[in-house]
């Protein structure tokens, strides 16, 4: 006779293990993507190298150059470590080594798939930047150019202002007094200016 509970004890053992092969998926695999090339525009091995950089910073990868030719990207979230070898006609992304992304042979959970895509279209991206916006060439430095003699200072006549139109000092005196015929300074309400 079975225990009670048997039925219940192994359902949640058999959802558990579900659970955890649902989360994880076959690695997806990035390997000799072609930096593609539009005429008249093929990129260096320099402006490659910038564009994975640039797209790793982008996406928080940690990215450091460990010899001519290849990168090393970390992902310190997952603690993800990639390869990603390249030239100037291809690069590829290569799993190095993880941690807590349950990785067995080409088994792995299934974030590990969604940050590679993001790092891969990141550095689809950059590289198609670069071939609409190339390296800027060299400049070379001009020759000092003298600068021009000064020229004359022209002289500027000074005009008086032009004379305004309005009553002269005599005739507001005038109107001065018969608004104010004491001459206190105070308002006089008795008369009136009539125009």
């Amino acid at each position: 006779m079975k225990p009670p509970g048997y039925k219940l004890a192994f359902t949640w053992v058999f959802l558990f293990w579900l659970v955890i092969q649902g989360c994880t998926t076959t690695m997806v695999k990035v390997i000799d993507v072609p930096v593609e090339s539009y005429p008249g525009s093929l990129l260096s091995l320099q402006q490659v190298e910038d564009a994975i950089l640039m797209a790793g910073k982008g996406t928080n990868w940690a990215m450091k150059e460990e010899k001519p030719g290849e990168i090393i990207g970390t992902y310190n979230r997952y603690s993800v470590q990639v390869a990603i070898p390249y030239t100037a006609k291809a690069y590829s992304i290569l799993y190095i080594n993880s941690e807590g992304l349950r990785a067995n042979g080409d088994q792995i959970h299934r974030k590990y798939n969604k940050i590679i895509n993001e790092l891969n279209n990141a550095i689809f991206n950059k590289l198609t930047l670069a071939h609409h916006n190339p390296a800027p060439a060299v400049r070379q430095e001009a020759p000092a150019r003298t600068p021009p003699p000064p020229k004359a200072l022209s002289t500027i006549e000074v005009q008086d202002p032009p004379q305004q139109e309005g009553p002269s000092m005599e005739e507001f005196a005038d109107w001065l007094r018969q608004v104010d015929p004491e001459g206190d300074g105070t308002p006089n309400t008795s008369s009136t200016y009539s125009e």
